[in-house]
């Protein structure tokens, strides 16, 4: 029973025609040194490196708005706990205007973000959640054991408390499958759902890394800067397995956004896979921090660096599976190839698709299709243009027939006036079909 319920949220979520807007920000830079990047370079000094950006995406989705995927660096590196002021001097931090500077110069206001989905919480991905007083925090679920206790109760921690009266949720990859309502649904299935439910706790007691649960109704800004009210987030669906990857959670229930488990560079690291398109059908796969560098993933003949993940056994088995779906290039659901799509995989620090792609205000969506689709043989081309050439082609037919028809008439008086009926050779039916064509090309030159 609970495979046959998958099967249908799988099939209800690939059958959903909702995509979501994408748009890549950076707010900020910083040094990279490649014996963080490579194992064939941990041997390396500390200035053997390159400068990266560290990128944020904006993901809006047409019911439950404004969701901003990792937050980049905090302004001038500066209100970060003191424990990462030894990182600070390695990395070199570059950062003039933050993720809610640059939203601000493109017509968006902090207070309209609804979410905030954390890949993992490094210095370079934490930003400073207090700017989005609206916004739910969401995490994968190990990231919970970093908030036993955190800074400032915890002086050495590298992790902030949550601003008070935040709802903070860590998502838990081992839920039951989706309930269907059905009279099989038992309390078990409910209570394993909420756990993927904002939680809430009395102010009193010590937060734990927690925060209460504001109202279930968010107000968000409009484009026109109107309010507008947004319905609560539904409980998250468990897909599994997607491609590679054994965990999988469908954030939203419908299919436009999937929380993908990525364990190895950090507690709760995970990725977002989104729907941009579903003519042709394309996903982006923003990874975080699976890896630091594009020859880690694409052709993946480099190894990830033991000095930069907390398992790097784990590690190298989640970038294993990430070369194996960026390599594939596929985003398959299960349900034939009617459901398979194209993929395009950005990491958070891919210095590359700094000048790749468009940045914010711009949509990544009509990029992520050329992108995705490049490399096949099927030619990706809007409606209007696709009519035209085809009119185009059957236009050319016909001027192809009427030619040959004439080319035949002018023979056949030639045959007649040519001698009373002389047979014609080869040599003079070459002869004409030159001069056609010399006429031709002398007609499309004037």
């Amino acid at each position: 029973m609970a495979e046959q319920k998958q099967a249908a949220a799988v099939e209800l979520n690939a059958t959903s025609e909702r995509i979501v807007n994408l748009q890549a920000l950076v707010p900020g830079h910083f040094w990279l040194p490649d014996r963080e990047v490579f194992q064939d370079s941990i041997h390396l000094p500390l200035e053997t490196g390159s400068r990266v950006p560290t990128f944020s995406f904006l993901v809006t989705h047409p019911v439950y708005g404004k969701l901003l995927f990792d937050l980049g660096l905090r302004k001038h590196g500066k209100g970060y706990p003191p424990a990462w002021d030894e990182t600070l001097v390695e990395f070199k931090p570059e950062c003039e205007e933050d993720i809610a500077d640059l939203l601000r110069k493109g017509g968006i206001e902090p207070e309209t973000i609804n979410f905030i989905v954390y890949s993992h919480l490094h210095f370079d991905h934490v930003g400073d959640p207090t700017l989005f007083p609206s916004a739910e925090i969401i995490l994968g679920e190990d990231a919970e054991s970093l908030f036993e206790k955190p800074y400032p109760r915890d002086p050495e921690s590298l992790f902030q408390e949550w601003p008070e009266g935040r709802t903070v949720t860590y998502l838990n990859y081992s839920i039951p499958e989706v309930s269907t309502g059905s009279e099989d649904s038992s309390p078990e299935q409910e209570k394993g759902a909420e756990k993927n439910d904002p939680v809430s706790e009395d102010p009193g007691q010590e937060p734990n890394g927690k925060a209460v649960t504001p109202t279930s109704d968010k107000a968000e800004a409009s484009e026109n800067g109107d309010k507008t009210t947004t319905p609560a987030r539904p409980s998250p669906v468990k897909i599994s397995p997607l491609g590679p990857f054994p965990h999988v959670l469908d954030l939203f229930a419908d299919g436009s956004i999937y929380v993908i488990d990525t364990p190895g560079h950090a507690p709760g690291h995970l990725c977002l896979l989104v729907r941009v398109s579903t003519s042709p059908a394309t996903h982006v796969l923003l990874a975080g921090d699976c890896c630091h560098n594009r020859l880690c993933y694409s052709p993946g003949e480099r190894l990830i660096s033991q000095e930069n993940y907390e398992d790097i056994d784990v590690a190298r088995v989640s970038v294993s599976k990430l070369v194996e779906y960026a390599k594939l290039q596929k985003v398959e659901l299960g349900l034939g190839d009617e459901r398979t799509g194209r993929l395009v995989v950005i990491l958070a620090h891919e210095k590359e698709r700094e000048e790749e792609m468009p940045l914010f205000p711009e949509k990544l969506n009509d990029w992520a299709i050329e992108e995705a689709w490049k490399a096949t043989k099927e030619k990706i081309e809007p409606q209007g243009q696709k009519r035209a050439r085809e009119e185009d082609e059957v236009e050319g037919e016909d001027a192809k027939v009427t030619s040959k028809k004439k080319l035949k008439e002018n023979r056949h008086k030639t045959a007649n006036s040519n001698g009373h009926g002389k047979k014609r050779t080869r040599k003079d039916d070459e002869a004409d079909e030159a001069r056609t064509e010399t006429a031709k090309k002398q007609k499309s030159q004037l």
